[in-house]
């Protein structure tokens, strides 16, 4: 979702709303901030997403920013091989 409307790379606090958009529109619901940070660490280890720390200095404390590292598309059929029910 951020990817396709060019709103990345995101802060870990950006990626939550589409998060929960996807969940409502699944009909599950969410996981906490730090399971999400906790996945996404996963997801970079499998290079489908690249994250770049940023340190802002004792004023601006530190953060994540995150982006697909693969195209779109191909995370789409990704998981729709992974989630679709087996037979």
């Amino acid at each position: 979702m951020l990817a396709e409307r060019d709103q990345t790379p995101a802060r870990t606090r950006e990626v939550r709303p589409a998060y929960e958009s996807i969940c409502s529109q699944e009909g599950t619901n969410p996981i906490s901030n730090r399971a999400i940070r906790e996945y996404l660490s996963k997801l970079e280890t499998l290079d489908i997403v690249s994250s770049i720390e940023k340190n802002h200095g004792k004023r601006g404390g530190k953060n994540k920013l995150h982006e697909l590292a693969q195209f779109t598309e191909s995370v789409r059929r990704g998981l729709t091989d992974l989630l679709k029910p087996s037979a």
